[in-house]
């Protein structure tokens, strides 16, 4: 089992493989179980062994306290049912599953428990004292390993999103662009970019401060978040300006998005703690050739230049880079 845990940081895989493996000795003799982990005060199954989808469908939303598995979240303690049709604990029930028993493990770090190891046993079978230490053992050092790989989850997650507004940054909406321009070469589809610059930002900050400029950001990229599409990619590209990424996006829909972006963040004010702020942006649209193809530079650079044309022409107005200009020459700020 350690050998096991050493081999992922990967919640999802770390867990599926320490089940199996438990499952696999013939010290337990485990043909069903489960390892939950503790969010808040819910409970997800990560891993499951043998259970049918009605079981899968019962447990979900559980909560800690809820049925054995809760109790053992809640307690921090061990429990063995030696039969789950004479146990009135045992709350959730499959109505599928044959009496059975369980020993469930808590999986523990110093501070809290991280989740639990649900094994199913025969009903009415005594489980020795010697199984249950081992399982013990098993349990703190899964404790360890879902923190450790919580850790590296966050981290991860904060490695590739801007901190202030939660989008992707500046390295990683690059990342994303790169990917979906070779899948769209692949499957012969468009990508649009719109660039999108929030119009006097300066202005907002000399005028009510830094932490309202902050909290302007916040609520912007919230919009922009709720008008595109779920598959739709939204990076803070840098300072005030923002960089979408549509796949499949033609020109029609790559215009229809940018526009309703341009509508979402101008339509009201943003409420801050220092007031009201009125907050408009410009923007600028391009969407790659399935002809030629374009390369990720020469796209952004298109985008780039149709946002500043747009600033040049009044502001609060999105302008799309025509196709003889996608062409990477220098854009004239």
């Amino acid at each position: 089992v350690s050998s096991v845990i050493s081999q992922s940081i990967q919640m999802d895989k770390l867990l599926g493989e320490v089940l199996r493996t438990i499952s696999g000795l013939g010290v337990f003799s485990i043909d069903k179980g489960g390892i939950f982990v503790v969010e808040g005060d819910s409970m997800k199954l990560i891993a499951h062994l043998g259970h049918s989808e009605t079981f899968l469908a019962l447990h979900k939303g559980m909560k800690v306290g809820d049925c054995l598995c809760g109790r053992v979240a809640k307690t921090g303690e061990i429990l063995i049912s030696a039969n789950s049709a004479k146990d009135s604990r045992h709350t959730i029930v499959d109505p599928d599953a044959s009496a059975h028993g369980h020993l469930i493990v808590p999986l523990k770090t110093k501070d809290r428990v991280e989740g639990v190891l649900d094994l199913y046993m025969p009903a009415d079978v005594e489980v020795d004292a010697d199984k249950v230490a081992l399982l013990r053992s098993i349990g703190d050092q899964l404790g360890i390993a879902i923190e450790n790989a919580r850790l590296y989850e966050r981290t991860k997650e904060l490695s590739l999103h801007d901190s202030l507004t939660g989008l992707w940054n500046h390295e990683e909406i690059l990342r994303i662009l790169k990917q979906e321009l070779t899948r769209a070469e692949r499957e012969h589809l468009c990508v649009g970019v719109i660039m999108a610059d929030l119009d006097y930002f300066k202005e907002i900050n000399d005028t009510y401060g830094h932490p309202a400029g902050d909290e302007v950001l916040r609520a912007i990229a919230a919009r922009m978040l709720s008008s595109v599409r779920h598959y739709d990619s939204i990076g803070r590209y840098g300072g005030e300006e923002f960089m979408i990424v549509l796949p499949g996006g033609d020109e029609n829909r790559t215009a229809d998005i940018a526009e309703r972006l341009r509508l979402s963040i101008g339509d009201k004010g943003v409420e801050t703690s220092a007031g009201t702020i009125q907050v408009t942006a410009s923007l600028g649209a391009a969407v790659s050739n399935r002809e030629r193809g374009l390369d990720m530079k020469a796209l952004v650079h298109a985008a780039d230049a149709a946002l500043y044309r747009a600033k040049n022409k009044g502001r609060n107005r999105l302008e799309f880079a025509s196709d003889e200009k996608i062409d990477g020459s220098p854009i004239k700020k």
